[in-house]
Parts: structure tokens; sequence; C-alpha cells
């Protein structure tokens, strides 16, 4: 059989199903394995799929989905140009195992779609904590979306012992505004940007969104409550890849002497102190510095 995966997903699932041998091209946006993807023919991303390309390699299968709006039509002019196409629309966990079987059933490897669910299941049990954390998974940041009731996403977060603050929302998805988030104070923010290659997530945008400085539970060693804008940079688990820049290290100034307040020759500009500017540090800035010096955080070894 030959076959042509059109979304990443289906793609994996083929792997996964020790039936790579059977793919003759993918999506662009297919990156996984790294070994099967790399020498298979790439016609385009999802929307933008390249359809008479596909009718060019002849496939007797084309595994499409409907997990992206505007896929019906790509679905419609592969329908129409006589492919015979095999659709995918999981919403939740449960939908994505019969998809696999599905999927495993039409290429002949049934028993090894019902061992793949098995290993999924086992890899995956559920988790029981005693105040679930509430996390909020951002699928796209301006606005922000959020997975609802109906998506898998909500599924693996209960699995994990955690629950989503809009998961009794009957939706796919949710559009959040500003104050829905405050008012949800999410424990964690999972960065997870539909279409956007992992190297390119910008974890500052996610900090310096005022929203997330209503999270209650910030992670050992970083204080106690506060105000500010840079509460943002301190609480939520929100990771960034990019690598911090050392505090520079300045000297302690010492208070003015009396000598120093006598008339002497007029300073020159070089040594004049700075104008002061608008980023300059105000009365609000000591104040917070004041009360981290009060509020010094516990060390993760002395917190476990």
């Amino acid at each position: 059989m030959r076959l042509f995966s059109h979304t990443c997903s289906n793609t994996e699932i083929v792997c996964a199903l020790d039936c790579a041998e059977l793919l003759i091209g993918i999506d662009t946006d297919s990156d996984y394995p790294p070994a099967v993807v790399a020498g298979l023919p790439k016609l385009g991303r999802d929307l933008d799929l390249d359809v008479a390309g596909v009718i060019a390699l002849r496939p007797d299968l084309v595994l499409t989905s409907l997990t992206v709006p505007g896929h019906e039509r790509i679905v419609a002019e592969l329908e129409s140009a006589g492919l015979r196409t095999l659709t995918c629309d999981p919403l939740g966990l449960e939908d994505i195992y019969g998809d696999i079987r599905r999927i495993a059933q039409t290429l002949d490897v049934a028993e090894r779609g019902e061992r793949l669910v098995a290993q999924m299941r086992a890899a995956m049990p559920r988790i029981t904590l005693p105040r679930p954390p509430k996390v909020l998974i951002e699928w796209w940041p301006k606005p922000v979306i959020a997975p609802a009731r109906q998506s898998w996403a909500t599924d693996l977060i209960e699995l994990a012992g955690g629950s989503n603050p809009w998961g009794e929302v009957d939706a796919k998805s949710a559009p959040l505004s500003d104050a829905q988030i405050i008012d949800a104070a999410p424990d964690a923010v999972v960065m997870s940007w539909c279409g956007v290659k992992e190297e390119n997530y910008r974890a500052d945008v996610v900090r310096r969104r005022g929203t997330i400085a209503s999270c209650p539970s910030p992670r050992p060693g970083w204080g106690g409550p506060a105000r500010g804008w840079w509460k943002a940079t301190r609480r939520c688990g929100v990771s960034s890849t990019r690598p911090r820049k050392p505090r520079k290290k300045t000297k302690p100034v010492s208070p003015p002497s009396r000598r120093s307040s006598l008339p002497g020759p007029a300073a020159s500009p070089r040594s004049a102190p700075p104008r002061r500017c608008r980023w300059s540090r105000p009365a609000w800035w000591n104040n917070c510095r004041h009360w981290l010096r009060r509020n010094r955080p516990v060390s993760a070894t002395a917190a476990t």
C-alpha cells in the first residue's frame, strides 16, 4: 500500500505501528522520526498542501484530519480527485486511541494497534493529588487560546493529577481574556503554541503578560507574594530555554563625607552624574528590593 500522510500526528502513528515503509510522502510539519521523514517528499503544510503533488504520487490512501479549521477544504479536494482518504478528528484521548485502531485495521496490523494503545495506557497511569494544580495550556498567545472540555489535552492534565480551569467549557478550545486568566489563578503555564517550532517559543512574552502574576504557587526558592511587573518573571511554572544574563556586581556606595560638601572645582562633564531617565529605579522599586531582602527565598535544597 502506498500511503501519504497529511498530518504529523498520523505520520507518527504509522511509524509507531512499524509501517513507515508504506509512506511515500508527508506534510511539511511531519518531523518525527527524523530518520524516516528525512528522505520523504514534503508537500506543504496543513492548509497549504500541494494537492496536485499528492495526486502525482498516486497514493492508495491519504491519511488526513479535521483538527485544523479549514482542513475540510483540503479533504474535499483530495476526495474530488478520486483519492481514498481516512480522516481523523479526535476530541478526547479515547478518540485518539480509536483513530490508532482504525489506522491499524486499515493497514492490516490490527494487533499492533491494540498493543500500541495498551502501551500508551500503561505509560500514563492516573495520578491523584490532594490538591490538583490548575494548569493553563496556551495553544496560542494573542489572544490566549486554551483547550476546553472537548480536548485530549484536558484528559492528559487530569491523568497527570491536575485540573484544567476551563475543562467545563463545552468546546474544543476557549479564547481567554486577561480577566479570565487572573480569576482562574493557574498554578502553571504550559506553552504549546500551534504551528510554532519549539526553538521559536518565547517565554518572555508569557512573563511580560500581567496575567501570570496571579499564580498562587511559586517555585521553591522564589519567595512569597509580591507586587509589580517583575513578579511575572519570578512566579508561575513558565520555563524558558534562554539563559539569563548574570548580574553585574556593583561596588557598595559609601556615604558622602562632610568634606564633599565644601566648595571645590566644578566637576567635568564626563564625571557628572547621568540625567535621570524614565527607566531609572523609582521609589517603589527600592521598596520591592527591601521587601525581598527581608523575605529571602528559601533555597530548593532547604525546601525539600
